[in-house]
């Protein structure tokens, strides 16, 4: 197994991503949350001032546009031609699917412990500790696998990702010296915020956020390769696909604005 290929990543990330998705929904049933509350939760009344940031940052995370790319870069390495569709799509749905229930299960479980509590939340820690008074001893040892896990898939994947992608990108050699430090810029980048003390939750906001922004670009993009006739031709959307691709780009691409709006507004008042 090549060090810093695709399909190593695959296999890293299948790990990590299945831990993760374990301990995650395993906590999710153990805090006993008011289910009731949690599908009426799934119909929005209103969106709470000021938090546009960390809606997008939430979508960011779940759907992360580099992430897509890098999808298409490793499914192109395993199928070729169209005998192999099927299999692909049960590949998206499947990695997709397992995203947005992980994403869920946070949610949910976040929701259940804290609030209402008035904890403030400045470090990933607060999640285990605020398990302890429904999982006892267990709380840290489950949670702090569970955040683990998560930091791993993102710190491993992140630097292969950006250099299987900007290589692609700029025809450089999959693993020659460009493609190598352009990966390693990325751990580089981000030990040096961890060294100079940057308060962990801002910073994860900040990168889900921006990937949230960037997410309705990389949307727009699909759109229009996806109704590409000369490309897909007998296999690109019909218009079932393109009512709700395009309903989930307007709504990332609604609430990116909004935030920029925001943020150049705060700006604007210091």
């Amino acid at each position: 197994m090549a060090v810093g290929t695709a399909k190593t990543l695959e296999k890293l990330m299948s790990f990590f991503v299945s831990l993760m998705g374990f301990i995650f929904i395993l906590t999710m049933i153990l805090v006993g949350p008011n289910y009731i509350e949690v599908f009426n939760g799934f119909i929005p009344t209103n969106i709470p001032e000021g938090s546009g940031v960390n809606i997008i940052a939430l979508i960011g995370t779940t759907l992360i546009g580099i992430n897509i790319l890098m999808h298409a870069t490793t499914t192109a390495e395993k199928w070729q031609g169209s005998e192999h569709l099927e299999d692909a799509n049960f590949d998206i749905y499947f990695n997709v699917g397992i995203g947005t229930i992980i994403t869920f299960a946070i949610v949910i479980t976040s929701g259940t412990v804290l609030y209402g509590s008035g904890t403030t939340v400045d470090t990933p820690l607060v999640f285990s500790q605020m398990l302890e008074p429904v999982l006892g001893s267990y709380a840290k040892i489950i949670g702090n696998v569970g955040i683990a896990a998560a930091g791993l898939s993102s710190a491993i994947a992140t630097p292969l990702i950006l250099k299987t992608v900007l290589a692609r990108l700029f025809r450089w050699e999959a693993n020659g010296t460009k493609a190598r430090i352009t990966g390693g810029s990325a751990v580089i980048f981000g030990s040096i915020f961890a060294a100079i003390g940057t308060n962990p939750t801002q910073m994860i906001v900040f990168a889900s956020a921006i990937s949230g922004l960037f997410l309705p670009i990389v949307a727009i993009l699909i759109m229009i390769a996806a109704n590409n006739k000369k490309l897909l031709q007998e296999y690109r959307n019909n218009i079932f696909q393109n009512i709700l691709g395009g309903i989930a780009t307007l709504i990332t691409l609604a609430l990116g604005i909004n935030s920029l709006l925001n943020f150049f507004e705060n700006l604007t008042s210091l």
